[in-house]
């Protein structure tokens, strides 16, 4: 699963401000504006980070994509 990296705060961040802006906004860019349809993902890890914001959790999303694209793949 691996190390931190400056997207973990940045993912967790933008679904930790999605709780008071009501939608996903894209908290460091854009000036907040929401990125449907392309912020499905984000909305996945905002409910990951509902239960814990611990690295391995909120990267097992990730996980069962890469598992299913091998999968698809293969």
């Amino acid at each position: 699963i691996g190390a931190n990296t400056s997207d973990d705060g940045y993912i967790l961040n933008m679904a930790r401000a999605s709780e008071h802006a009501g939608y996903m906004a894209n908290y460091y860019r854009w000036f907040g504006v929401p990125e449907a349809p392309f912020g499905w993902y984000y909305y996945v890890i905002q409910l990951f980070a509902e239960v814990s914001t611990a690295s391995p959790w909120v990267r097992l999303p990730a996980l069962a994509c890469a598992i299913l694209c091998w999968m698809v793949i293969s």
